[in-house]
Order: C-alpha cells, then sequence, then structure tokens
C-alpha cells in the first residue's frame, strides 16, 4: 500500500491543538513527523525574521549542532506565505527538541509538551487509519473479491486521497476534482469514465474502480501518483497548471501502458468488471478444494 521511499504530504498547515501558538508546518516522511524548522524558530524566539534567524544560528553553530542540522535535516517543498512551493528545512521531533536546547526562550517547555502531544496524536490516527482500512478489507471480501484485488484497490484508494489532497492544497476545489479525475483516466486508458463504463458493461452509477482488473488498478495509481510528482516538481498552482500536470501524467502512463502491451502483446484495458472478478475468485476457491475422491488429512 506504499510506494517505495513512500513520502505522505499531509496538509502543511497543522494548528497546534493546545498551546496558543502559530501554526506550524509539517510532512509525514517515512512513518515520522517532519516539522518546518523556520515555524518553529519563529516560536521559540519571538523574531519578526525568523528565516534570518535561522540563518544566523546555523552560522554560529558549534560544531556539535552543525553536525546536527548538516546530517538530520531534509528538504521538502512546502507552501510559503506567497503560496507557492518552496524547499524547506524540516526536523524531526528529536532534532527539534536537539536545536530548541540551542536557543534560549521562554517557550520552550511549551515546545517541548506540543511534541510530545503531537506524538501521541500521530499514533491515535494511524491506529485509526489501519481499522477503517482493515473494515474496508472485510467489505470487499464480502463482496466476493480476493486478497490480490482487495489491496490493488486499497492502494489505488489511498492514492486517491493523496491526490485529491495535493489538488486542495495547489488551488482546486471540490468541482475540479472531477474533471481532473476524468481527464487522468482518458489519457491513461483512452476512455472517458463514462465511456470506460459503457465499454465494460456497467452502469453509469457503478464505480468504475470497483470495476477494474488489478493491472488496470495498478495503471490507475500510476497516473495519480505521475501527476502528484508534477505538481511537487513543477511547484504548480491553479487549476490551469494542475490540468497541464493532469494531461502529461496520463500520456506518460499511457505510454507505459502501451509498451507493456506490446511486449506481452495482452492489452491492459479490460472488459472484465466486478461480476467476472468475483466469479473468478469464487473459481480459484472450487480449484483449491480437493476432489471429492480424494481423502484428506482430516478423513485419516
Amino acid at each position: 500500500m506504499s510506494k517505495q521511499e513512500h513520502q505522505q504530504q499531509e496538509p502543511n498547515r497543522a494548528l497546534i491543538p493546545s498551546n496558543d501558538l502559530p501554526e506550524v508546518r509539517r510532512i509525514w516522511f517515512e512513518n515520522e513527523w517532519y516539522y518546518a524548522v523556520v515555524d518553529f524558530i519563529k516560536i521559540w524566539t519571538e523574531s519578526t525574521n525568523a528565516h534570518d534567524y535561522w540563518r544566523k544560528m546555523k552560522a554560529r553553530a558549534d560544531p556539535e549542532l552543525k553536525k546536527v542540522i548538516e546530517t538530520r535535516l531534509k528538504s521538502f517543498p512546502m507552501k510559503a506565505d506567497d503560496n507557492r512551493r518552496r524547499q524547506t528545512e524540516t526536523a524531526t521531533r528529536e532534532t527539534l527538541l536537539r536545536l530548541v536546547q540551542s536557543v534560549p526562550s521562554k517557550n520552550a517547555e511549551k515546545i517541548r509538551l506540543w511534541l510530545a502531544e503531537v506524538g501521541n496524536q500521530r499514533l491515535e490516527e494511524i491506529e485509526q487509519g489501519q481499522s477503517e482500512i482493515e473494515q474496508l478489507r472485510e467489505t470487499y471480501r464480502t463482496k466476493g473479491y480476493d486478497e490480490v484485488w482487495i489491496e490493488a484497490r486499497i492502494a489505488d484508494l489511498l492514492a486517491r486521497n493523496e491526490i485529491t489532497t495535493e489538488w486542495q492544497e495547489r488551488g482546486a476545489q471540490d468541482i475540479h476534482y472531477p474533471v481532473l479525475t476524468n481527464t487522468l483516466v482518458e489519457r491513461t486508458f483512452g476512455f472517458t469514465i463514462k465511456s470506460y463504463k459503457t465499454y465494460k458493461g456497467i452502469a453509469q452509477s457503478a464505480n468504475l474502480p470497483d470495476n477494474m482488473t488489478p493491472e488496470e488498478l495498478a495503471f490507475n495509481i500510476l497516473s495519480k501518483t505521475t501527476a502528484k510528482t508534477y505538481h511537487e516538481t513543477r511547484e504548480s498552482q491553479g487549476i490551469e497548471a494542475l490540468r497541464r500536470d493532469v494531461i502529461d501524467a496520463g500520456d506518460t502512463t499511457r505510454a507505459a501502458r502501451e509498451v507493456i502491451e506490446q511486449k506481452t502483446g495482452v492489452p491492459i484495458v479490460s472488459k472484465k468488471n466486478a461480476k467476472d472478478m468475483r466469479r473468478l475468485t469464487s473459481q480459484r476457491e472450487k480449484k483449491s478444494l480437493p476432489p471429492q475422491s480424494e481423502k484428506t488429512l482430516f478423513d485419516q
């Protein structure tokens, strides 16, 4: 369900719950929160120019602190005050606690308490998310899908959540999501969502991904992750820029699909729908049962 070197972009503006502190940008990466260092510098020092303070702090750092700064900070594109994505130095809770020791401030204890609170909060979010995913697995099992398909569908849903979050942060509104999604599908598979449903022989009210094969779902995921990559690397803002990225992502994914189809001789786009896949699951279960004439371990 996770991409290699998975980087899950959370909303950059994370409201601090209880200490009446300003907003802090953060990103979830490799199972940890990374926080924008300059945002914390602003809190610690109450400086009117946190960026300048941070530059001077790095320049004057002792050898031990310099080693921490050089080896333990990571840069990610984050939305700045001008709504553009800019590379921003971030640190984990552990590293921030090390940095805060070097900043004389009456707010230091507030920071320590808040970091502990956020850590507990994230653990609760993870547990809740895992529970929801397991419920979703059980729902699809009840409908008759096999485990391979279920995992592909869950990965597709997670990719969907990531790309819609990305769209929202970059200026798209809810009314734009169907348009962007339809563009991705059409450029990737050669069908609009409406015509794709007709091709598969399902109702227009049906959910298209629920009627995709695992192979189709794989390219559905690839198109979304490629679009997300274009958004980030191009620092795109606004619906027109997002639509351009989506077109390019769909075209890139289509090219990959066509190469695989050419090499294998097997088309990715399929007329199979949910009924076919549930029937296939049933057939697999029957094949796994021993013939009636054979004895099983329980008969001996």
